[in-house]
C-alpha cells in the first residue's frame, strides 16, 4: 500500500510539474513583469475516500493568502484506485472552497430549529479523475481560505453478500494535489493620509494603474474619495476610481471616471480600503477622508458592545443582555471561534407580551443602508412575534459582528422588555440526540461535527433513512432460520452439529449488527473472519454428516475441518 501511495504522489507531482513550471525547474508560473507571483504545491493524501452522508465524510484543508493580492489560481488534480485491482475509482469529487470558514456541502439541506445564517458565498468545482481543475479567483479576501472536498452521495441498491468469499474492492485508495499560484502588484500600495491630498505626475502616451489604501480606524458613518484630474483640453486624458474594503478592485467594486467623488456609507471599521486609479493623465490629485462617529455625532446610533466570548475546548460560551427598545450590538468574534456555531436568541422577558421583534446580522458591514431592504431582509434577517426568535451561523467568519434588533410593539403605550442571548456551540443543536459531537483540529483550528448514529446522516444528523433500518433488522434477525436446523440437529443427536449451526447463528447476527449498524461487541475483523469461518465450518459438518460412514470417520473428519480450515480462512481472508 505504501508503494502505491509513493507511486501516484510521483506521477501526479511529475505531471503538475511539466505542466505548469517553467524550462529552469524554477518555482514559479511565467507572468507578465508587473506582477510578482508565488507558487506553492499542497499534496494530500488520504484513504477510503466515502460517499458524502455527513461531515465528517469530507475532508478540509487550510490555504494562506497575503494581503495586497490580485489573483489566486488554484489547481486541483484528483487521483484515486482501489487497494486491491489497482482500478480507477471515484470517477469525480466536488471541491469547495471560501474565505474564512470551512464551507459546509448542501447547507440548503440542514435541518434545525431555528433561522440559518448563510454567512458567505462559496465557489464550488468538479474535478474529474486524472485532469487538472484550475480555477482563477480575482482580489481574494486576505487570510485562511478553507478546501473542502469530498465525493458526492449516489443513491443506489447495495447487493448482500458473504464477506470473505472473494476480495471487494471497497478501500479506494485517494490522494489530491493543490497548486496555489498568487499574484500581487510589484510596487506597493501608496498609503494616504487623513483629509491630505496626494498628488501624481503620469504618463500621457502609457495607461498606468497605481494603487492606494485608506485604513478606517474606528466606526464611521461616512468615507470619501476625490479624485481629481489636471488634463489640458488637448490631451485626452481618462482616469478610473475603483474602490474595494479588504481587498484589491475588482470589475464588479464601486468606481467612476474623473473628476469625480466616490462615498460610502457607513464603511467597515479597523480594515484598509483600497484604490485603484487607471488610465492616462497628466496628472492628478487623490484625497481621502471619513468622518467617525465620536460622543453625540448625528446620525450615528450607538452600539452596544458585547464582552469577547471566552471559549474552552468542550464548553460553551454565552453572554445575557435585557433592554426594551430597538437596539445594535457589536461582537467581536476571534479565529478561535471558526469551528463552531455561533447562536443569537432573542425573547420577550415576559410571556404576555406582544410584540413584533426582528434581527438582523452582518459581518463587518454596518447595515443601516440596507434593514429597509427587501432582498437584504432575506438574506440577513429574521422576525416572530412568540417564543424565541433564534439565529444560528454555522463555522462563522471571524470579524465583527453585528446584530440589529428592531421591536414593534402591537400596542403602542405599552413597553415590554426583552432578552437578548448569545452563545457559541460545539456542534449544532446538539447534533439532534441522534449522534455524537467530536472535534478535530487537523487544519489548525479545531472544529466540531457531528458523528451520526446509524439511520441518520447530514450536518446535523437529522436525515432519517428508515429503509436502511429495516434492510439491517431483517438481515440481522433472519438469523433465527438456523433456529429449525439447530432443533432438527438435537432431536436426533447430532449434538455436535447442533453446536457449530448456533456458533454461526451467533457470529453471523453479531457480525451483521456491526457492520450494518454499528453496535460492534469484538474488534470488526474479528467479527468478519468469525462469521465467515462459521459458515464454512457449518457447511463442512452439513456435508460430512450426510456421508454414510463410521462416526468415528465423522469425528476424524469434523477435527480434521475444526483445525485445517481455522488456519485456512485465515490465510484466504487476510
Amino acid at each position: 500500500m505504501a508503494f502505491i501511495l509513493l507511486w501516484i504522489s510521483l506521477t501526479i507531482l511529475t505531471r503538475l510539474s511539466n505542466a505548469s513550471l517553467d524550462s529552469s525547474g524554477g518555482s514559479v508560473y511565467k507572468v507578465p513583469q508587473q506582477f510578482s507571483s508565488s507558487r506553492m504545491i499542497w499534496w494530500h493524501p488520504y484513504y477510503s475516500l466515502k460517499e458524502y452522508q455527513s461531515f465528517q465524510d469530507a475532508k478540509i484543508y487550510a490555504l494562506d493568502v497575503p494581503v495586497y493580492t490580485s489573483e489566486m489560481i488554484l489547481s486541483f488534480h484528483y487521483q484515486g484506485m482501489y487497494l486491491h485491482s489497482h482500478k480507477p475509482c471515484n470517477n469525480s469529487i466536488i471541491v469547495l472552497f471560501q474565505h474564512g470558514s470551512p464551507a459546509i456541502p448542501y447547507r440548503d439541506e440542514i435541518h434545525t430549529d431555528g433561522w440559518l445564517y448563510n454567512n458567505t458565498d462559496h465557489y464550488e468545482t468538479t474535478v474529474s479523475l486524472r485532469h487538472v481543475q484550475d480555477e482563477n479567483i480575482s482580489s481574494p479576501l486576505p487570510g485562511k481560505w478553507y478546501v473542502t472536498v469530498f465525493l458526492p452521495y449516489v443513491e443506489k441498491v447495495k447487493k448482500i453478500k458473504e464477506k470473505g468469499l472473494s476480495k471487494a474492492d471497497e478501500k479506494c485508495l485517494s490522494a489530491l494535489s493543490i497548486v496555489q499560484v498568487l499574484r500581487s502588484p510589484l510596487k506597493p500600495p501608496v498609503v494616504l493620509a487623513k483629509g491630505q491630498p496626494w498628488n501624481t505626475n503620469a504618463n500621457l502616451s502609457v495607461s498606468t494603474t497605481t494603487y492606494y489604501k485608506y485604513f478606517i480606524s474606528s466606526y464611521s458613518k461616512e468615507l470619501r474619495i476625490k479624485l481629481k484630474n489636471f488634463c489640458s483640453a488637448q490631451h485626452n486624458c481618462s482616469l478610473k476610481l475603483s474602490l474595494s474594503a479588504s481587498s484589491l478592485p475588482t470589475h464588479s467594486s464601486l468606481s467612476c471616471m474623473a473628476p469625480c467623488e466616490r462615498n460610502v456609507s457607513w464603511p467597515q471599521s479597523q480594515s484598509y480600503y483600497y484604490i485603484e486609479v487607471s488610465g492616462t493623465s497628466q496628472s492628478y490629485e487623490i484625497t481621502a477622508n471619513h468622518t467617525e462617529c465620536l460622543l453625540n455625532t448625528p446620525g450615528c446610533t450607538e452600539i452596544t458592545p458585547m464582552f469577547a466570548l471566552d471559549r474552552k475546548i468542550l464548553e460553551n460560551s454565552w453572554q445575557y443582555y435585557l433592554f426594551n427598545s430597538t437596539n445594535m450590538f457589536s461582537l467581536k468574534l476571534d479565529p478561535d471561534y471558526v469551528g463552531t456555531t455561533l447562536t443569537f436568541l432573542l425573547w420577550p422577558f415576559h410571556d404576555k407580551t406582544r410584540a413584533t421583534y426582528k434581527m438582523c446580522i452582518t459581518r463587518d458591514l454596518l447595515p443601516y443602508d440596507f434593514v429597509e431592504s427587501d432582498e437584504f431582509s432575506k438574506k440577513h434577517c429574521s422576525e416572530k412575534s412568540d417564543g424565541v426568535l433564534r439565529m444560528a451561523v454555522l463555522y462563522p467568519q471571524s470579524g465583527t459582528w453585528y446584530i440589529v434588533v428592531t421591536i414593534e410593539p402591537h400596542d403602542p403605550f405599552s413597553s415590554s422588555n426583552f432578552i437578548f442571548h448569545a452563545k457559541t456551540q460545539t456542534c449544532l443543536n446538539d447534533c439532534n440526540k441522534h449522534g455524537s459531537c467530536v472535534i478535530k483540529s487537523d487544519i489548525g483550528v479545531s472544529y466540531g461535527l457531528c458523528e451520526c448514529d446509524y439511520g441518520y446522516s447530514g450536518f446535523t444528523c437529522s436525515d432519517h433513512h428508515s429503509l436502511d433500518i429495516l434492510a439491517v433488522c431483517l438481515l440481522t434477525i433472519s438469523n433465527i432460520a438456523f433456529i429449525p436446523g439447530i432443533i432438527v440437529a438435537c432431536s436426533r443427536r447430532f449434538y455436535p452439529e447442533a453446536v457449530v449451526y448456533l456458533f454461526n447463528m451467533y457470529c453471523s447476527t453479531v457480525y451483521h449488527a456491526c457492520d450494518s449498524h454499528g453496535y460492534c461487541i469484538y474488534d470488526y475483523n474479528t467479527l468478519q473472519l468469525s462469521d465467515f469461518y462459521a459458515s464454512v465450518l457449518s457447511v463442512w459438518f452439513t456435508l460430512v454428516t450426510m456421508i454414510k460412514m463410521r462416526s468415528l470417520w465423522h469425528r476424524t473428519l469434523n477435527v480434521v475441518a475444526v483445525l485445517s480450515l481455522s488456519i485456512g480462512v485465515h490465510l484466504a481472508r487476510f
